[in-house]
């Protein structure tokens, strides 16, 4: 009776009267929802057989019609349920559980023979590997909602103010001109403002509306504006400077981290649209030219994606989907590693689908040079720093790399091979001296 997801158009629109549609949600669907759902929704419906529309249940299954709106009686849903379809090759159902009882069944027969009356569904019918899913509140159109003519103010205002209202509470009275500074210095920079500077604000002789704007204008052009709020990104990215929690001579900082989250402070410093926020951080390799001067910084958004764990490569690219989805859509999609679900929006197909693009997105041994640092005396000094460090390394590897070269002359003029041929103590004096 019930294979595989189909496509379901949506049928012609019937209007039913209130009591057919009473009728509908107090008898008919509790027995669907309890009896039938388990099965026959979403992206995996049993056989094709959607008994979440009514479009669903008219289109039937991937085998059959399984209402008869003419003979209610003789409908593959009703023998089913009865227990009596053996002689139509119709599966009793459910598959699971009691049968029906007497009167759910009398309750199913009676709304065929009334033609499925069901309520206005806005949805359009169900499509291709859509379900239940689709109508989940959190995926519908966001629609702004009525506000009265005369209301004056922030909407928002509006609403807090109705439920106040409900629970028989008064608002708060209006913050004074000193608090409205602390609140938007701590909101905005995460810092506590100078005392002069609430002075000066809570004594500044222009308009309120006037004033406040201006402090605002203020507090986004601050540097620390984005210090601030990039960490709230930076924590979407499972940002770090270094791993925590390895040791055992391996490296333990995140060495070029600093750029990621260097391109994110100056994106929320320069308003930065949040559709090229996005698109930098998942595919600025397509999108940077890197012959125009400032274009090759955006190459370190891909820190979004590539600042992820370290080991094998499915558990890397899971790490990385895992990170897209839960911070660009609040979606978890672990589960669809290894199965579908009829109630989840993302299925095995799609999930891995972006596991293929990130299998073809491979990245480059040596990372690109993004920015040139300023030269100046600590620049200067870094490099005499820098110098001094790899001729001790140089000093110490010349004598061991000319007796290996000896030892495996055909290596000799590869000094990375001879490298790995160094002794154990050895390696890990080398190791050392790197860091």
């Amino acid at each position: 009776m019930v294979s595989g997801a189909a496509a379901v158009r949506a049928a012609d629109p019937v209007t039913f009267a209130p009591d057919q549609i009473e009728f509908f949600e107090t008898k008919v669907r509790p027995v669907l929802a309890e009896s039938c759902l388990d099965c026959h929704t979403g992206r995996k419906a049993k056989n094709g057989l959607h008994l979440d529309s009514r479009a669903g249940v008219l289109k039937g299954s991937d085998y059959r019609k399984v209402v008869n709106l003419e003979k209610p009686a003789e409908s593959p849903l009703i023998l089913a349920v009865k227990h009596a379809g053996a002689a139509a090759k119709v599966e009793n159902m459910p598959e699971k559980g009691d049968k029906l009882s007497a009167k759910a069944v009398a309750a199913l027969e009676k709304w065929i023979a009334m033609g499925l009356p069901w309520p206005e569904d806005k949805t359009k019918g169900l499509t291709e590997g859509e379900g239940a899913e689709v109508k989940h509140w959190a995926f519908q159109p966001v629609v702004a909602p009525a506000l009265p003519a005369d209301f004056k103010g922030n909407p928002i205002d509006y609403f807090v103010g109705k439920k106040l209202a409900e629970a028989g509470l008064k608002p708060a009275p209006s913050a004074d001109r000193a608090t409205l500074y602390r609140r938007a210095q701590f909101d905005l920079l995460g810092l506590p403002p100078k005392a002069e500077d609430v002075q000066k604000f809570a004594t500044d002789a222009k308009p309120e509306a006037q004033a406040w704007s201006a402090v605002v204008d203020q507090l986004l052009a601050s540097p620390h504006y984005g210090e601030r709020w990039a960490r709230h990104w930076m924590d979407l990215a499972r940002y770090s400077d270094t791993r925590g929690y390895e040791a055992g001579g391996r490296e333990r900082r995140f060495v070029y981290s600093y750029t990621y989250r260097d391109w994110l402070i100056r994106s929320f410093n320069a308003d930065l649209p949040f559709d090229k926020f996005v698109l930098y951080q998942l595919a600025a390799e397509q999108l940077v030219d890197r012959n125009k001067v400032g274009e090759r910084e955006n190459l370190a958004a891909m820190g979004f994606l590539t600042l992820s764990k370290n080991g094998p490569q499915e558990e890397v690219f899971a790490d990385r989907i895992d990170t897209m989805f839960r911070g660009l859509q609040a979606l978890t999609v672990g589960c669809a590693r290894c199965h579908d679900h009829k109630s989840d929006p993302v299925g095995t197909a799609e999930y891995y689908g972006i596991y293929g693009v990130l299998l073809n997105s491979v990245e480059p041994e040596e990372s690109p040079v993004i920015g040139m640092p300023k030269s100046g005396p600590d620049y200067d000094a870094y490099l005499k720093k820098l110098a001094e460090k790899q001729k001790v390394v140089d000093d110490f590897l010349a004598p061991k790399l000319a007796e290996l070269g000896k030892q495996f002359p055909e290596i000799a003029n590869r000094p990375a091979a001879l490298i790995g041929k160094l002794e154990r103590p050895d390696r890990r004096k080398l190791e050392d001296l790197e860091k």
